[in-house]
C-alpha cells in the first residue's frame, strides 16, 4: 500500500521492527489498549501494545470503519449493504468487516475517493 503520493508509508509496530511499512497490511483490530495487525502472509495477526489511534496517527490514508477497526483501502476487495443500514466491506484474504453505522457514509467515500484515485 501507498500513500496517495504514491509512496510507502513509514511505519513503527513495536514489538515487531521488521515490518517497517504499511504495504502488507490488510487491517488493523483494537480491543482496549491492544491492537492486532493483520499481515499478508502472516498466518496469526501480529499483537502489539498500543491502541488503534497510535496507528491511525502514523497511516492517514488508512481508513478508521468502526471503533475497532482501521483498513487499508488497497485490499478492499468488494462492498455490500447487508441490511438496511448494515454494510460490509469484504478484503483480500476474505476478512468480512462491518461499517459503523455512524460512518459509513465517510467511509464509503474515503474508499470510493482512494479507488478512483488508484485508477486514473
Amino acid at each position: 500500500m501507498t500513500d496517495p503520493k504514491g509512496q510507502a508509508a513509514a511505519l513503527k509496530i513495536p514489538g515487531y521492527p521488521s515490518i517497517d511499512t504499511d504495504a502488507f497490511i490488510s487491517h488493523f483490530e483494537g480491543c482496549n489498549n491492544y491492537t492486532l495487525v493483520f499481515a499478508e502472509g502472516v498466518v496469526q495477526p501480529l499483537l502489539t501494545s498500543r491502541s488503534l489511534l497510535y496507528f491511525e496517527g502514523q497511516l492517514p490514508h488508512f481508513i478508521r470503519i468502526s471503533k475497532s477497526h482501521l483498513i487499508n483501502p488497497a485490499y478492499v476487495d468488494s462492498v455490500s449493504r447487508t441490511g438496511r443500514l448494515a454494510v460490509t466491506l469484504t478484503l483480500r484474504g476474505g476478512a468480512r468487516l462491518v461499517i459503523s453505522r455512524r460512518r459509513t457514509p465517510a467511509s464509503l467515500l474515503r474508499i470510493w475517493t482512494y479507488q478512483q484515485e488508484r485508477s486514473s
